[in-house]
């Protein structure tokens, strides 16, 4: 099904095919959050913890909606690097009327100390990948954009909450995340990250947030990031051969501190301590 949006009626879609209804009902007056995953493994982990989902399609892009303890929830995947997160995630913004936007997935730790499946839940995002040095930016700078992102204050809050109340929850890392195209696994690639950013400012290294980042800044989208750890280059702990192995687990984590913190929306964590 192709879905164009009505731009006279900004709380509904219109389905252009004949096996449909010329109007689809009208979306319910509530909190709008997408919630975006770059794989379908990753994706998989968040439906499996929510009530049953109703297929939608936007301009080509497959959506899951559900409501949920008073939320409208959209989840999508995003696609894997900054060019499909950015080119899917302004499809949405520019069609919806989100509130917020949930970045879930796996990354790779570049701490040492941080153990497969740990957690991060950054409060900078950076382009690792960027380099514009020559013409006086910052790296991780393009022209036009700033050096960093942050992540929303207020929903860090509401998932810390949640994740103090997870008895049995993995090591949760602050910090930046790093984003570029190119998987990280090897030495070199860990000690340029730092010799660029710091020794320890980066907490772990994906492809999709700095894109996401500057996508909702442009929109005006508080959004944040969360991260499970599906390897740890930097210390050496699990590589290349082992993300698929991980993955799995690794998004199942992410996805639950995900719900749980939908759960509470007004931040008292429904887990016992």
């Amino acid at each position: 099904m192709q879905v164009g949006w009505d731009q006279e009626t900004p709380f509904r879609i219109k389905a252009h095919n004949e096996h449909y209804s010329d109007e689809m009902d009208r979306f319910p007056s509530m909190k709008n959050l997408a919630i975006l995953a770059p794989m379908q493994e990753e994706l998989d982990a968040l439906v499996r913890l929510l009530p049953p989902v109703t297929p939608r399609t936007l301009h080509g892009i497959d959506l899951l909606q559900v409501e949920f303890q008073g939320q409208n929830l959209f989840l999508a995947r995003s696609g894997v690097g900054k060019v499909n997160t950015a080119m899917n995630l302004s499809l949405l913004l520019g069609s919806l009327p989100f509130d917020e936007v949930v970045n879930i997935g796996s990354a790779g730790g570049l701490r040492e100390g941080q153990k497969i499946l740990d957690l991060v839940i950054p409060d900078e995002v950076l382009a690792i990948d960027v380099d514009v040095t020559p013409l006086g930016f910052a790296y991780g700078q393009m022209l036009g954009e700033p050096a960093v992102y942050h992540t929303d204050a207020s929903m860090r809050k509401r998932f810390h909450r949640a994740a103090a109340a997870w008895s049995d929850m993995p090591v949760v890392h602050e910090g930046a995340v790093g984003t570029g195209d190119s998987f990280v696994y090897r030495p070199d690639q860990v000690q340029q990250i730092r010799e660029r950013f710091g020794e320890h400012r980066v907490a772990c290294v994906e492809m999709e947030g700095a894109a996401l980042a500057q996508v909702c800044r442009r929109f005006q989208v508080p959004f944040l990031i969360v991260r499970s750890l599906s390897d740890v280059p930097a210390s050496g702990e699990g590589n290349h051969l082992d993300f698929p192995v991980f993955l799995e687990r690794a998004a199942a984590n992410a996805a639950r501190l995900v719900v749980e913190m939908l759960q509470c929306p007004s931040g008292e964590s429904s887990l016992s301590d």
